[in-house]
């Protein structure tokens, strides 16, 4: 009845019926709403990105194979999906090459989404998002750098400080403060921080960091 449903001719029908659909977590329909996903438009991607993560590592197949749409909205929401759904090593492969994306929406995503999955060597491609041209890829690249257990994280988010734009700058400073708390890193994180300690992104860092913001 719910796939029916999919049918109507109401948006919001569609819609719950999608939403149904992924409470009630058959895999039958995953390739339904792999479909769905796709092709926003007969449901807004939203609500299929939804449905399909309640099926967790189900889903990983649907995220990853996405990342190659020619559509730049669900190249940007695959990276997210597979971020929260894919295992560790899987989603370390899958996300570097979208770094390099044409479109500098999915560059961040990509950045952003390595951020969450981050652990480790530094991925590659990361080292130059941190100096994009576009503004918001080197703040999703910058702010990512503070969880890989990886000198050369130090040493970018330290250039990073100098940054023109204010917001690539502040995420620069709290992942020194980040990188200050890995064993990896600590020693060269807490070594930057002394030497730019009257730089205001490392100020506003430590300042944020000792009331729990970082």
């Amino acid at each position: 009845m719910l796939i029916e449903r999919i049918g109507d001719r109401s948006r919001y029908v569609r819609e719950a019926a999608v939403r149904a659909l992924g409470r009630v977590g058959d895999p039958q329909v995953l390739p339904l709403l792999g479909e769905l996903f796709r092709a926003p438009g007969h449901v807004p991607a939203g609500v299929a990105y939804d449905a399909l993560l309640s099926f967790g590592a189900a889903a990983a197949p649907t995220f990853a194979g996405a990342l190659s749409s020619q559509q730049e909205s669900v190249r940007v929401a695959s990276c997210y999906g597979v971020a929260a759904v894919c295992e560790f090593e899987q989603a370390r492969g899958e996300l570097p090459p979208l770094l390099a994306d044409p479109s500098a929406s999915v560059r961040a995503a990509a950045a952003e989404a390595l951020g969450q999955v981050g652990s480790g060597a530094l991925p590659a491609g990361l080292a130059r998002a941190s100096r994009d041209e576009v503004a918001t890829v080197r703040v999703a690249a910058t702010r990512a750098l503070g969880v890989y257990d990886d000198p050369q994280a130090v040493e970018l988010a330290a250039n990073a400080l100098l940054d023109p734009d204010r917001d690539t700058a502040v995420s620069a400073g709290e992942s020194l403060v980040r990188l200050a708390r890995r064993p990896a890193t600590a020693a060269a994180a807490n070594r930057a921080i002394a030497r730019s300690a009257q730089a205001w992104p490392v100020e506003r860092a430590l300042v944020m960091d000792s009331v729990g913001a970082v």
